[in-house]
């Protein structure tokens, strides 16, 4: 339980727009989670100014922000209660049953779990509960990830919350199986740790795994012919594959070659690109390294690299990838640009989305993981 003796109550966002939340990977993993994986297991800092040092090093966007995040996450102790929060509404509520952990494996698992550092958690399915209450809106939908919960009005919502799930839940387990004429107001005594237990015994993990046979992803793209590159991108529109839309780019885009390097940039960008060529280069080789590790010789074949004002990532265009310089420079987390080296490339083979396709990119990253990602 909580060292201190009482749990403390912490607010914590699964991703944006709930996404981890959405997909069921926080339910199915019975765990909080929490990303920022490049500044390595969080048990390794005693302080925060080591972890605010880390995160400078690792050259991560807002540095001092994801180390307060960080430890913050750190803080929450077994026997605390965390509220998962989304969109004005509480997701669900648990109690933290376990330390701390760093999963990197987690990555390839089904429903892709982006977040590494976690907490083993049990949760007490209350929810989804809108907040109608204007004030405790204001209070749960501040810009952090995670942070501890200390307002008293929140704390009685949640309290209430609490409360009355226990008291449902003995309701519709003992007064339910009695005919009408027998329910009595009867008062209970809690023991909330048991409750959870027996919540937890009954939960049914949401989406089961299905079983899938083992992916040979160098047979998988033995037979896909990329197609050379064009002498230019027409995105002015949106460019698509099949029916997806993958996004859309404020002008046409024209290949520029500089040595060997081979550059979408739009018209009138000539004359800034010669200072850029060095650090194209660079980013370059960073992705056919990614992809090389995927699929051994694919990433030259496949890779194009663009400057785009847009902050897509990267997208399919005749049979091979454009990847974003710009959006690059935005994010240079090494697991980020594997986890779209390998969408990208999964999408590319199947050309939708859809189970195979999932099992392919989770294939990919397996491979990725193997040979030292």
């Amino acid at each position: 339980m909580n060292s201190r003796g009482n749990p403390k109550v912490w607010k914590i966002s699964p991703g944006k727009s709930h996404f981890q939340w959405r997909r069921g990977t926080w339910q199915s993993e019975k765990v909080i989670a929490i990303g920022w994986e490049e500044v390595g297991n969080l048990d390794n800092f005693k302080t925060i100014d080591e972890l605010r040092a880390k995160t400078k090093k690792e050259g991560l966007s807002k540095a001092g922000y994801v180390a307060n995040q960080l430890w913050s996450f750190k803080q929450v102790e077994e026997g605390d209660i965390v509220v998962a929060y989304g969109n004005y509404t509480i997701l669900d509520i648990g109690i933290v049953k376990g330390p701390y952990f760093l999963s990197i494996d987690g990555f390839v698992k089904p429903n892709y779990n982006l977040y590494g550092h976690r907490k083993p958690v049990t949760w007490l399915k209350l929810g989804p509960v809108p907040i109608r209450n204007p004030k405790i809106e204001r209070y749960m939908a501040q810009n952090n990830t995670i942070f501890q919960i200390i307002d008293n009005d929140t704390l009685r919502f949640i309290g209430d919350l609490l409360e009355k799930s226990y008291h449902i839940r003995i309701v519709e387990k003992v007064e339910s199986k009695l005919p009408k004429s027998q329910r009595l107001k009867i008062s209970y005594e809690i023991d909330e740790d048991e409750v959870a237990k027996e919540i937890e015994a009954f939960s049914k993990i949401l989406s089961a795994d299905k079983e899938e046979k083992e992916i040979d992803v160098i047979e998988e793209f033995k037979n896909l012919k990329p197609q050379p590159s064009p002498n230019n991108i027409r995105t002015s529109n949106q460019a698509r594959v099949q029916v997806i839309i993958t996004g859309t780019a404020e002008t046409d885009l024209e290949k520029m070659i500089f040595d060997d390097l081979e550059v979408y940039v739009p018209h009138g960008f000539d004359g800034k690109i010669s200072g850029m060529v060095k650090d194209l280069k660079t980013f370059r080789d960073f992705i056919v390294d990614i992809i090389d590790r995927m699929v051994p010789s694919l990433g030259k074949q496949v890779t194009s690299i663009s400057i785009e004002n847009p902050v897509r990532d990267a997208y399919r265009y005749q049979g091979r990838i454009v990847f974003n310089f710009n959006r690059y420079l935005k994010e240079r987390s090494r697991f980020f640009w594997f986890f779209v080296a390998a969408r990208e490339l999964a999408y590319l083979r199947h050309n939708r989305f859809d189970y195979g396709h999932n099992n392919l990119m989770r294939a990919l990253l397996m491979e990725a993981y193997k040979k030292g990602f």
